[in-house]
């Protein structure tokens, strides 16, 4: 099993995009089912409502 993880360096100035958002959100469904992780970095992060769990 290939475990991987993914670093997303300042990511935080796109998560108000609503199109990015939406990509996340969908990305998520998949990395949950293939035991993939993400962090996402940046100098202040606020998760949209859309993407909490």
């Amino acid at each position: 099993m290939n475990n991987n993880l993914f670093l997303l360096k300042d990511f935080n100035v796109f998560l108000d995009k609503i199109t990015i958002s939406r990509k996340v959100k969908n990305l998520q469904i998949w990395l949950k089912r293939n035991n993939k992780y993400v962090f996402m970095s940046g100098t202040k992060i606020r998760i949209p409502k859309n993407l909490h769990e």
